[in-house]
């Protein structure tokens, strides 16, 4: 299951000790850096943000979680500026690949043909739906889609229980893809959008990944610990397929059910 990824993956980095040598040179720095930031965060932000959501919530529970929920959201997106490129540069996933012995297969030529005409079919909806909703084609073409699209929905976080269930619900997918970015790069996929097709298919499966990944990106300070299990886990979700030989373009590239190995 998609959702145990995170803690599949974090089990096994304890479990296995895969921790790269220049990772772990930097985890002091970073673990007191996250550290800081979040408490100057909550520190500078509580009050503010606390006043700000009283005059619709009033001083009542409800304003209280509200608080602690937007900020978290903020740490979420502070963190993972500066932390998530680390983690992922730094061999987490690409460690898990050589523990498991697995070398990704590049797509054949068969399988690329098939995604380049699902891409393209994908690509003239999103310019067609990009086009009636007014979306800048700059901010997709310098990266910042995750990072516009959360902006774009931090007033969700405003709207106790259901506004953040439908935050959750918009940036999980391409949080839970990303993982599998540099990935499917090494099998031969330079095109985004040809990524973007095989992210389609497995739409539900990212997206309770990415859920549990943002989740844990909003626990202060220990975020950037459990971001080692969220690439750990992209990676062994990876392994399982190429293990299973199964195509990405099929309904069945599923990780496997168990957390533990043995």
């Amino acid at each position: 299951m998609e959702a145990l990824l995170p803690i599949r993956g974090l089990v096994y980095v304890v479990q296995h000790r895969v921790y790269p040598a220049r990772l772990l040179n930097r985890a002091a720095v970073c673990a007191a850096g996250s550290s800081v930031a979040v408490i100057a965060l909550y520190t500078k932000g509580w009050s503010v943000q606390s006043a700000i959501l009283s005059n619709f919530l009033g001083q009542t529970w409800v304003n209280f979680l509200a608080t602690q929920t937007v900020l978290a959201a903020e740490a979420s997106l502070t963190l993972y500026l500066v932390f998530r490129r680390l983690v992922s540069e730094n061999g987490i996933f690409e460690a898990v690949l050589e523990r498991r012995g697995v070398k990704p297969a590049p797509f054949t030529s068969a399988e690329i043909s098939e995604l380049k005409a699902k891409a393209e079919a994908i690509e003239a909806q999103r310019k067609q739906l990009r086009a009636q909703r007014g979306v800048p084609e700059k901010l997709l073409r310098f990266g910042l889609r995750q990072v516009g699209q959360r902006l774009l929905t931090a007033p969700l976080l405003l709207v106790p229980v259901v506004g953040w269930a439908a935050w959750l619900y918009a940036n999980a997918e391409s949080e839970g893809s990303s993982y599998h970015d540099g990935y499917f790069q090494k099998k031969g996929l330079r095109d985004p959008r040809m990524r973007a097709a095989i992210v389609e298919r497995h739409q539900n499966q990212y997206r309770m990944f990415g859920a549990v990944v943002l989740l844990f990106n909003m626990v202060p300070v220990a975020s950037f610990f459990l971001a080692f299990g969220n690439a750990a886990g992209a990676a062994l979700w990876a392994a399982d397929v190429e293990e299973a030989k199964t195509s990405w373009i099929s309904q069945h590239a599923q990780p496997k059910s168990e957390v533990k190995y043995e």
